[in-house]
């Protein structure tokens, strides 16, 4: 049902691809992105890839959070939220 990607560093896994689909084993660069208020955004994140698309405000606000929690974590993690 659509197209799959599959991706493996380990030799043994693409040559047992490559055995199954034979002449239908397709190699495509890969390239991931993370959608995100209709801005691509590099995968993995790169910093200044994030903050240009984010903007300045809100990538200061993201640090700050993020420092928060180190600083002060939530005792209990009842949530994914504060997880």
């Amino acid at each position: 049902m659509g197209g799959h990607r599959f991706f493996s560093k380990v030799k043994e896994v693409n040559k047992l691809w490559q055995e199954i689909l034979g002449e239908d084993f397709l190699c495509r660069p890969r390239l991931s992105r993370i959608y995100y208020q209709r801005r691509f955004f590099s995968y993995p994140l790169r910093p200044m890839n994030a903050l240009r698309g984010l903007g300045a405000w809100r990538g200061l606000r993201i640090v700050l959070s993020y420092l928060k929690r180190q600083l002060f974590p939530y005792r209990r993690e009842d949530t994914f939220e504060q997880w």
